[in-house]
């Protein structure tokens, strides 16, 4: 490939990218009349394999993140969960605590007779924190490739962990994290 050749690549791929990044932007703060538009154009499938494109330059994958995030993440019905600032008396706490049930954590959960399960987008009614698991697999994955070290010189590898970890945050914060398997895949134990 020449030279030439290179810088053509290079500039499409900073279009592609500014392109998504407006496209992200539109949809920032919960936009849903934008989040209807554009889920028409990408899928939730088509984002998350375009994480997980490695062929892809990492500045393109960074930006794909921001755009599932803002509109597959952070939308409804995800809202993020409000931990408990209740005072217990201690006889009343349990003796034990099963970490390993799904019902320790708070998570994702749509109850029968939700809205959302009269409407006819799948990804949508899925009712459980389940619905992202593809996203939580490449999260596990990019900390394992990372073997807990970066490179400060890798700035495109450093920013696209940037934004891996800021869906990281919006999933647990959205309850996408809700059992202790979960979080021990994620932080590596």
């Amino acid at each position: 490939m020449s030279v030439a050749q290179h810088e053509r690549r290079v500039q499409l791929v900073q279009y592609c990218q500014a392109q998504l990044r407006v496209f992200a932007e539109m949809c920032f703060s919960r936009s849903y009349n934008c989040i209807r538009e554009l889920e028409k154009i990408f899928s939730f499938d088509m984002l998350v394999a375009g994480m997980l494109d490695k062929n892809l330059p990492k500045t393109l994958r960074s930006t794909v993140i921001l755009l599932c995030r803002r509109l597959y993440i952070n939308r409804f019905p995800h809202i993020e969960l409000q931990l408990p600032t209740l005072v217990r008396v201690w006889p009343e706490v349990p003796s034990v605590v099963d970490l390993h049930s799904c019902a320790t954590l708070p998570q994702l959960r749509l109850v029968k007779g939700h809205p959302l399960f009269e409407r006819s987008e799948a990804f949508l009614n899925l009712a459980n924190s389940n619905k992202m698991h593809l996203v939580e697999d490449f999260i596990s994955d990019h900390f394992v490739r990372l073997g807990s070290a970066q490179i400060l010189k890798d700035e495109a590898m450093n920013i696209f962990t940037e934004y891996v970890l800021s869906m990281l945050q919006h999933l647990a914060t959205l309850g996408f994290y809700g059992t202790l398997s979960e979080i021990q895949d994620v932080v590596g134990r």
